[in-house]
């Protein structure tokens, strides 16, 4: 069973922050990528410069949990055997051990592959920046820019 997203967490959060805060939250095109299920994570710019223009903008980094295929054998298993994983309810999953684990496995697999081998913020800066400009979005050098802002 392949999963629809909804977003629903992520759009409630961007709701609350637009209508309590006034403050504009924009994806770039990664979002596209992530629906399409190409990336476990998207990219959107935090517009703090819509308050005052003497702020710069942050940056969200949105990273979703999804089995893309490249997974480790183990989380394979399991979500063979569990199907609608990793999207099992959370009070199911927490009482089993191996459900965590491959939670666990899911997430360290996911963080290693948008990270790639960086030895600094520096490196995971470039290497997300080198994500982004090799994707037909075009968005790389931007995303680099704010980025180096933070």
């Amino acid at each position: 069973m392949r999963s629809r997203f909804t977003y629903e967490d992520l759009g409630n959060a961007l709701r609350k922050i637009r209508i309590d805060l006034k403050i504009p939250i924009e994806f770039d095109e990664s979002l596209n990528l992530l629906r399409d299920r190409k990336t476990r994570f998207a990219v959107a710019t935090i517009r703090y410069s819509a308050l005052d223009e003497a702020l710069k903008d942050g940056i969200l980094l949105y990273i979703k949990p999804i089995m893309l295929g490249n997974e480790p054998p183990d989380v394979t298993a399991y979500q063979a055997a569990n199907e609608t994983f990793p999207h099992q309810s959370n009070q199911r999953s927490m009482v089993r051990r191996i459900a965590n684990e491959s939670y666990r496995m899911l997430g360290v697999h996911t963080v290693n592959e948008i990270c790639g081998p960086w030895d600094s913020l520096s490196g995971l800066l470039d290497h997300l920046c080198a994500v982004h400009r090799s994707e037909p979005s075009g968005r790389g050098a931007s995303v680099g820019t704010a980025l180096r802002v933070l």
